[in-house]
């Protein structure tokens, strides 16, 4: 009589084949994990960037607001004051 090869039911070789993906399976994951991390340290460290960079470009344009103001003023007054002393010299008869 012929000797017949007891098989494995199948989902004892679903399951070896799943324990030994498992594993790997894993290791694929947290290597994907690592980097999602590494990649949103390098994303927080740029935005900490561009916010200091906004911090730094928000106080030179209130500094050169003030310098064209305290300008404007300082020209308004040479103006006012050269138009009185011409208008004086004129009607002194200097002119």
């Amino acid at each position: 009589m012929p000797r017949t090869i007891a098989k494995k039911p199948v989902a004892a070789k679903r399951k070896a084949a799943v324990s030994d993906t498992t594993p790997k399976r894993l290791d694929r994951i947290e290597e994907k994990l690592e980097e999602s991390r590494l990649n949103l340290a390098r994303v927080d460290e740029k935005i900490t960037t561009i916010f200091n960079r906004q911090g730094s470009i928000e106080t030179d344009v209130k500094s050169l607001t003030e310098k064209i103001g305290n300008g404007f003023v300082e020209k308004i007054f040479w103006v006012v004051l050269a138009s009185a002393v011409g208008f004086l010299a004129a009607h002194a008869g200097g002119v």
